[in-house]
């Protein structure tokens, strides 16, 4: 039998070559497989970014859209409050350039129409003042809903006290029994001809 030899000083030498190539091929498994996982962060970085950005637009968009709706809303208040006052214009009687109106039976007057308490509930009644200087044969209130207050209705006033030139008509009603803003109207009567108090806006009540 024949046996090899090898010399000592080889083999402990193939040893450290070998243990060499394996710890050369560890470390690069091990670079690749880092490179790999470093590629897969920065991809994650990256969407978790994009998705922080729409996140970022969509709340934005949320109150941008909230804004305009704010303010459509406060625009559409705003014009049923104005169409409601031009219909109380248009609904109300045709009145004279001035507070005098006069006619071939008899002249009148107008010094303040009012109603009172400032306060009124629904619960509650009004008394429809109207003073004026003449002599007229009727006097009457017209009360006027709006901002889509459905109301209209006149009222007869009756003669209440004489102070020289000035008379006082009064009536004594129930107050609306809807809560809102309301407009009110004085038209005097002398027989057949009417005369309306002049000016609208600032004549105006509130029932709460």
């Amino acid at each position: 039998m024949v046996y090899m030899r090898i010399d000592r000083g080889k083999f402990w030498g193939w040893v450290i070559v070998a243990g060499l190539i394996g710890l050369l091929l560890g470390a690069g498994f091990t670079y690749l497989l880092g490179g790999s996982e470093r590629e897969q962060l920065a991809l994650l970085q990256g969407r978790l970014a994009a998705a922080s950005a729409t996140a970022s637009a969509t709340a934005d968009l949320q109150t941008q859209l909230q804004s305009a709706e704010a303010s459509v809303t406060s625009l559409a208040a705003q014009n049923s409050h104005l169409a409601s006052d031009l219909a109380a214009a248009q609904a109300a009687p045709k009145s004279s350039s001035s507070s005098s109106s006069s006619s071939s039976t008899g002249t009148v007057s107008f010094i303040s129409r009012d109603v009172q308490p400032s306060s009124i509930t629904t619960t509650g009644t009004m008394t429809l003042i109207v003073k004026l200087r003449g002599h007229p044969s009727s006097v009457k209130m017209r009360v006027v809903g709006l901002s889509g207050v459905s109301f209209d209705q006149t009222y007869s006033l009756g003669h209440s006290s004489t102070s020289g030139t000035t008379q006082t008509w009064k009536a004594t009603v129930h107050a609306p029994t809807e809560k809102g803003d309301y407009r009110f109207y004085a038209t005097a009567y002398v027989g057949s001809h009417s005369f309306a108090m002049p000016g609208v806006s600032a004549w105006m009540f509130e029932v709460d």
